[in-house]
C-alpha cells in the first residue's frame, strides 16, 4: 500500500507538471481599450490555452521565486516556496541578500485596431523582446556601511532619507549588475501583476479564491497607504508577511505601528515582494525625466543597463527617449504604452478606480528647466491615490526625504 501512495503521488506530480510544460511555450497576456474607463482588463492567450492563466499554469509568474543571493550574482539557496519562515533560513544578509528571481522570458507590447496588447512568453517567440533574468528585492531595502541591503528578519525598518544619487552608490556597493529597483525592472513587474489580476487597480480588496477557471480576481488591498496619522518615517519591518512565501496575499499587521497612532493595517505582498506600493516611497533608477518650460514638454530618458545608471543629462547617448509624458498631475487615464510598453503616464483625468487608477505627480508649472529623478508606489496616508504605478516627478536626484527610500534589484543575468 505504501508504494502505491508513492507511485499514485508521483503520478500526480507528474501530470501536475506535465500540465505546466505544456505551456512553456505559449503567450498570454492581456489586451484593453485605451478609451474604456473600466480599469479590468481582457485576459488573451495563444490557441486555445485559457487555463494558461489558471493559478498553477502561469509560466513566468510561478517560477518567480525568494531566494538568497550572494554579491556575485550566484543563487545561494532557494527560500521554502509556502512560507520563508519555515526551516528558521538567516534572512540577515549574511548569507545572501533576499530576493525574487524572475525568469527570463520575452515581451511584446503592440496595438492593434485601437487595442493594446501585451504578450508575455516563457520561451522565444519572432519579434518578442528578451528580457533577461533579474532579481527584486523582497523588501524596502536597508542601509548599513554605505551598503544597500535586502533583508527581512521582521526586525529592522527600511531606510530612508538618502539621494537618488547616493542610493546608487549603496547599491554599487555591493558588487557590479546591482542597483536600485530599476524602470526595467519596476514595468515589467507591473505588468506581471496586471496579466494575473486582469485589473488595473491594485488597490481592490484580497480576494484569496479564484474564478471557476482558476484565474486570481480581486487586489492586494488598500495596503499600508490609509494609516490616521503618520510621522513620515518607515511604519512596516522589512519581513512581516514573510509566511505568505512565495505567493501574494494582505498580511494583516495589529500592534502598535511606528509612527501613527493607527493599530492594525494590511502589508500587501505579490509574489513574495513586500509592500509593492505603500508605507514608503521607492527610487526609481535608470528613468531621468526632463522638464522643459518654453515649449512646457517633459521627457523620460531610459538606461536599461546599470553599468550605466546616471543622473541629468550623464550618459544620454546610451538612452531612449520616452515622449509625450503629461504635463499636468492627477489620475492615469492613459500610459504611452508603445513598443516597450511604457507604464509612464501620457494622460490623466481619471479616477481611483478607472482606467489605471493611480496617480501621476509631475510639477504644474516649471519655473527653470531641469531633471527629475522619479519615485514610485506612494506613502502611508496618500491613500487611493497609491499603487504599482503612481509616479512622482517633481523631484531632483540630490534630494532627501525621510519618506523616501528604494529596493535592491540585481540585472546581471
Amino acid at each position: 500500500m505504501k508504494k502505491l501512495l508513492i507511485f499514485l503521488f508521483a503520478l500526480a506530480i507528474g501530470v501536475a507538471s506535465f500540465g505546466q510544460e505544456q505551456y512553456n511555450n505559449k503567450w498570454y497576456g492581456i489586451k484593453y481599450d485605451p478609451t474604456d474607463a473600466a480599469s479590468a482588463v481582457t485576459r488573451i492567450y495563444e490557441d486555445t490555452c485559457a487555463s494558461i492563466h489558471s493559478k498553477n499554469m502561469l509560466p513566468i509568474q510561478r517560477l518567480m521565486k525568494g531566494c538568497l543571493l550572494y554579491d556575485n550574482g550566484v543563487v545561494n539557496s532557494y527560500l521554502n516556496a509556502t512560507d520563508w519562515t519555515s526551516g528558521s533560513p538567516d534572512l540577515t544578509g549574511s548569507a545572501g541578500q533576499v530576493m525574487v528571481e524572475i525568469p527570463a522570458h520575452y515581451e511584446l507590447f503592440e496595438t492593434v485596431a485601437g487595442w493594446n496588447y501585451a504578450k508575455f512568453c516563457l520561451t522565444y517567440k519572432a519579434g518578442y523582446k528578451y528580457m533577461p533574468k533579474m532579481y527584486v528585492g523582497a523588501f524596502k531595502a536597508t542601509v548599513t556601511s554605505s551598503k544597500m541591503r535586502s533583508i527581512g528578519n521582521g526586525t529592522t525598518y527600511p531606510t530612508t532619507s538618502f539621494s537618488r544619487t547616493n542610493g546608487r552608490i549603496y547599491a554599487q556597493n555591493r558588487g557590479a549588475n546591482w542597483s536600485m529597483i530599476s524602470y526595467q525592472a519596476w514595468k515589467t513587474l507591473y505588468w506581471l501583476y496586471v496579466i494575473e489580476y486582469a485589473n488595473r487597480n491594485c488597490q481592490l480588496a484580497y480576494d484569496p479564491t479564484y474564478t471557476a477557471l482558476g484565474y486570481a480576481q480581486g487586489g492586494l488591498g488598500a495596503g499600508v497607504t490609509e494609516l490616521a496619522s503618520w510621522d513620515g518615517s518607515p511604519s512596516i519591518k522589512c519581513g512581516v508577511s514573510n509566511t505568505i512565501g512565495n505567493f501574494s496575499g494582505a498580511y494583516t499587521l495589529t500592534g502598535t505601528i511606528r509612527g501613527t497612532s493607527t493599530t492594525s493595517t494590511g502589508v500587501p505582498r505579490y509574489r513574495g515582494i513586500e509592500s509593492p506600493f505603500g508605507d514608503i516611497w521607492e527610487w526609481m533608477d535608470g528613468i531621468s525625466i526632463y522638464h522643459s518650460v518654453s515649449p512646457r514638454a517633459s521627457y523620460a530618458y531610459i538606461i536599461d543597463n546599470p553599468n550605466y545608471f546616471s543622473d541629468n543629462n550623464v550618459n544620454l547617448g546610451k538612452a531612449r527617449a520616452v515622449m509625450s509624458l503629461s504635463l499636468s498631475p492627477g489620475r492615469v487615464t492613459t500610459i504611452v504604452f508603445g513598443p516597450h510598453g511604457d507604464l509612464l503616464p501620457s494622460a490623466i483625468g481619471g479616477g481611483s478606480t478607472t482606467y489605471w487608477c493611480d496617480y501621476f505627480y509631475t510639477p504644474q508649472n516649471v519655473g527653470t528647466a531641469g531633471w527629475y529623478a522619479p519615485f514610485v508606489g506612494g506613502d502611508a496616508i496618500v491613500g487611493a491615490d497609491a499603487g504599482f504605478g503612481y509616479v512622482y516627478s517633481d523631484s531632483g536626484a540630490s534630494v532627501t526625504y525621510t519618506e523616501v527610500g528604494s529596493r535592491l534589484c540585481f540585472l546581471g543575468s
